[in-house]
């Protein structure tokens, strides 16, 4: 006891500086101050390590060979250019013919990153003021509501064996009971059973978005689990039943669900992505020889709507992209072949004759992913590539859904400690 005694008198300063390191170290990592430098850490692992899995930038081709099993269509300056209706788009004659083409093409899930919660507009002006001024002739001449030709493409889709999954959202009013609720695709899509899909933000405290969730729950309904956009589109591709529900074990902070292992982010419900690459249709500054970085095939939206019965806002561009892809409908450049010879050639060489051989469409058994990427719709989120070969560069929300989304299909995960203590000591019980 006296020799303890001598030895803490000889040490104290020691030991407590010791102590008091300890104290402070565990504080700061409380308060989450090392998480900003380790998530700054993991970003420069992506741009300047590692660099892109997929695209031209990418220096190894493993995951080129392997292939990603998403295509993005999206809503960009192109498609705000030649798009013969305005933004936003009507659900019937745009977004179901959309749904339309791509089951045509073979697709398997399309997800949709943009909510229909509320009726469509146009068509709800349309059909109350025909109501209003009771008049049988003119609401013969309104078209039909947008959200029923939308539910019916769903149906069909479905039918076809393309599942639908929707964007929805956990919504908040204070003067609401309960204040929380889901904001789904509005009642009458909603017969149509799509699949739904949460798309709430996890950004941290940087504001960058490196962390998916794969469930949201309402404070009123704890147990109960939402399930993410882009899980739901993993589930509709991977035949996962609905009857499955994410499991954790803690002992190995791996969400269980339908066969597959993901990697949780400490004890948390996210886990974080392994972005592939820098946006997809990003190009250079000042390098007009350099392709745009093609991280995931992506086309307009006004190719997917471009068939012979559609007429794009430029005749010049109206080539009726989209018809290639689809059975029994020839492109229109095609049909301007004079030479039936040289027309015949070129059927048979796009593999659009009697033949027609869905399995090499660009949409074939894809995850095909739906959402905006134009300046003016403010979806842009921070990534690790964000300041990738030294140039800040945003990327679409959507494409934070197609990282996510091919990360847990190629179970490509980070193999990183991650998330700070209070997380750590927070524990998911299902």
């Amino acid at each position: 006891m006296n020799s303890l005694k001598r030895y803490l008198n000889e040490k104290w300063i020691g030991l407590s500086i010791t102590l008091s390191s300890i104290l402070i170290i565990s504080i700061l990592h409380l308060f989450g101050i090392f998480d900003v430098l380790e998530l700054k850490t993991y970003d420069y692992r992506f741009s300047n390590v590692r660099g892109p899995l997929t695209g031209w930038a990418s220096n190894d081709s493993t995951y080129i060979k392997m292939g990603t099993d998403i295509v993005l269509v999206e809503v960009d300056d192109e498609a705000y250019r030649l798009m013969p209706e305005q933004w936003p788009y009507p659900r019937g004659t745009v977004w179901g013919r959309v749904i339309k083409n791509l089951t045509q093409a073979g697709a398997k899930v399309i997800a949709f990153d943009i909510q229909f919660d509320a009726p469509e507009t146009k068509s709800e002006y349309l059909h109350d003021f025909a109501d209003k001024i009771n008049s049988e002739e003119l609401k013969q001449l309104i078209p039909r509501h947008g959200d029923k030709i939308l539910a019916e493409a769903i149906t069909e889709a479905k039918a076809y064996g393309t599942e639908v999954v929707i964007a929805a959202k956990v919504a908040s009013e204070a003067s609401r009971q309960p204040p929380q609720y889901i904001a789904n695709p509005h009642d009458e899509i909603m017969k149509a059973e799509p699949e739904t899909g949460i798309i709430n933000d996890q950004m941290d405290a940087d504001g960058f978005s490196r962390r998916y969730a794969l469930f949201s729950e309402l404070a009123h309904q704890p147990g109960r689990a939402y399930l993410t956009l882009g899980l739901k589109s993993v589930k509709s591709f991977l035949g996962i039943s609905d009857t499955t529900m994410p499991r954790f074990d803690p002992d190995n902070h791996i969400w269980n669900y339908g066969g597959l292992q993901i990697h949780a982010h400490g004890n948390s419900n996210t886990f974080l992505v392994n972005y592939y690459g820098p946006a997809s249709g990003y190009k250079l500054p000042l390098e007009e020889d350099y392709p745009a970085m093609g991280t995931f095939p992506r086309y307009s939206l006004a190719y997917i709507i471009d068939t012979e019965d559609i007429n794009l806002s430029d005749p010049m561009e109206d080539i009726d992209w989209m018809s290639q892809f689809i059975p029994g409908e020839l492109p229109e450049w095609i049909q301007a072949i004079e030479d039936p010879v040289e027309r015949q050639e070129m059927i048979d060489m796009m593999g659009l004759g009697g033949d027609f051989d869905i399995t090499k469409t660009p949409f074939y058994n894809k995850i095909v992913v739906i959402g905006v990427n134009v300046e003016v719709l403010h979806d842009f989120k921070k990534t690790p590539y964000y300041n990738y070969f030294g140039i800040q560069q945003l990327t679409p929300g959507m494409e934070t859904h197609a990282n996510a989304i091919q990360t847990i299909i190629h179970a490509n995960y980070l193999n990183v400690f991650g998330s700070r203590l209070t997380n750590l000591l927070y524990d998911f019980q299902w």
